[in-house]
């Protein structure tokens, strides 16, 4: 294996549906970020979610991570916003 053969070159995928979310991947790993807005310097800044080994598990975590914006008033509800938004981002991935 030469040196050229042993850089992971690093690709991204962007789709206006993910929004704020976006996801890197190379022959390893793929990983989730979201753009969030920082704190007192209002600057955009990339926030890593967390790194998998395959698509489904990295558009779950993305889908549970989106729906963490409100209180819910039972666990099924918060499961069922989990499953309508992984749905929505599954569909992508089959057009």
């Amino acid at each position: 294996m030469d040196k050229k053969e042993k850089n992971s070159s690093i690709y991204t995928i962007t789709d206006p549906s993910l929004e704020p979310y976006y996801i890197q991947y190379d022959q390893y790993c793929y990983t989730a970020i979201k753009k969030i807005i920082a704190g007192t310097s209002g600057r955009e800044r990339d926030q890593t979610i967390g790194y998998y080994s395959d698509l489904e598990r990295c558009l779950d975590v993305i889908a549970e991570d989106s729906i963490k914006n409100k209180d819910y008033d039972s666990l099924q509800e918060f499961i069922s916003g989990h499953k309508t938004r992984l749905q929505e981002l599954k569909q992508i991935t089959i057009k």
